[in-house]
């Protein structure tokens, strides 16, 4: 059971949408204002039985200091469209027997390039972005465009099946 809570106008919504119906999952269509009011929307999945949601992690942080969010049964939540805190990611570990996904992707990579999986032990400091997803390739690369060794700060490349076209 599937959230749909990110704008028809903004990317992410089409996994949310196709990725639902094409795997026969049951796509929960919040009220309009609900992205407005933690409360009512921790209601509706409670009552909808949501086990998929998707939020940035702003609004994650208030729905996991919301008392009501133990009582949703989500397994997967995803983060994604600003830097995931440690703080948020610890407070959701501590509420939730759910999974939490740190995602990472501009538009012009078709939403998510990278993905990491939160732990419960996870190491204090920034949560990570991850690991490529199917068919992405993550580069980290110095001013000439080559690859900068282990440790080295560069500039993050994306590149893939899911690279928009005449992006390099």
């Amino acid at each position: 059971r599937v959230l749909q809570n990110i704008s028809l106008s903004f990317d992410p919504s089409v996994w949310q949408i196709f990725g639902a119906l094409m795997n026969g999952a049951c796509l929960v269509l919040p009220p309009a204002e609900a992205h407005k009011d933690a409360g009512a929307l921790i209601d509706l999945m409670a009552r909808q039985r949501v086990t998929i949601a998707d939020f940035p992690p702003s609004f994650l942080r208030v729905l996991v200091e919301s008392p009501g969010i133990r009582q949703c049964p989500l397994r997967h939540v995803y983060a994604g469209g600003e830097a995931l805190p440690p703080s948020v990611r610890d407070a959701f570990v501590a509420a939730l027997d759910a999974e939490l996904h740190n995602v990472y992707g501009p538009t012009e990579a078709s939403i998510d390039a990278t993905f990491w999986r939160c732990r419960r032990a996870s190491p204090p400091g920034p949560v990570p972005i991850g690991r490529p997803m199917a068919n992405k390739q993550i580069l980290l690369l110095d001013a000439r465009h080559e690859p900068v060794p282990p440790g080295v700060p560069g500039e993050l490349a994306i590149a893939g099946s899911g690279l928009a076209r005449g992006y390099h």
